[in-house]
């Protein structure tokens, strides 16, 4: 599992206790975050690697998946923290999917109207 962020400490470390009980290893990529993210993301297991400065969630995601590949994994889930709630994909804990796709069913506040249609359409599962 790997779960780039940027300033959770508020939600960190319940969310990956709550992974750890279906994935053994979670890489949190700490994309620059000021507050106490990183800490917060080992006390319950985490590997934790760590960005200098914000360089964005795509960087946050390389740098993570770098790391479960060159740690020999094949394959890899990843969680956004925005919106996330503490859930944890339905498939990580069923096995045997090839491929999961879940997007949030309904934007977050603030979030442009036009963008709308998007979050509804890719609230289904893919497994």
């Amino acid at each position: 599992m790997v779960i780039p962020c940027l300033n959770e400490a508020g939600t960190i470390g319940v969310l990956v206790a709550a992974v750890r009980e279906h994935a053994p290893w979670v890489v949190v990529a700490d994309n620059g975050s000021t507050d106490a993210t990183s800490v917060l993301a080992r006390e319950p297991g985490a590997t934790v690697v760590e960005h200098a400065a914000n360089r964005g969630k795509g960087a946050a995601l390389r740098t993570g998946l770098s790391l479960a590949r060159n740690r020999g994994f094949e394959w890899a889930f990843t969680l956004d923290l925005r919106g996330a709630g503490g859930a944890v994909p339905r498939g990580l804990s069923q096995g045997g999917a090839k491929c999961a796709l879940h997007l949030r069913c309904a934007p977050l506040p603030g979030t442009p109207r036009n963008r709308n249609p998007l979050f509804r359409a890719g609230s289904w599962p893919l497994l």
